[in-house]
């Protein structure tokens, strides 16, 4: 599969998961790009996926009609460990993800009350 793990992740994170072909926003080049031409870059760059932390995200731009899905990582704090942790939930849902929806993978959260 192909995905894209944006900016706001670690550079890292492409390397958790080498059964796909995983590129970060900053080695294709387009950090600093704004959301919604960078969904438009990952469109046209073929990506079947959208990894990001940007809660916002979903709330900002359309998934209507992307031929990706886009999963946000519920993380606190935002780093590499709790990025990695999500990996074996978004590879364990790949099945699941529907080009042009948004899907919520929670993971380590200081944050969250845990019952």
């Amino acid at each position: 599969m192909k995905i894209l793990v944006d900016e706001n992740t670690d550079e890292e994170l492409p390397e958790f998961m080498p059964a796909h072909d995983v590129y970060h926003v900053k080695t294709m080049g387009w950090q600093g790009t704004k959301n919604g031409e960078l969904l438009g870059k990952a469109q046209e760059a073929g990506f079947e996926l959208f990894i990001t932390a940007d809660k916002n995200m979903p709330y900002q731009q359309s998934m209507k009609g992307r031929p990706f899905a886009l999963v946000v990582l519920d993380i606190h704090p935002n780093i590499l460990a709790n990025q990695s942790a999500c990996v074996p939930i978004v590879e364990a849902r790949l099945g699941e993800f529907t080009p042009g929806q948004v899907y919520v993978v929670e993971g380590p959260h200081s944050k969250r009350k845990v019952h």
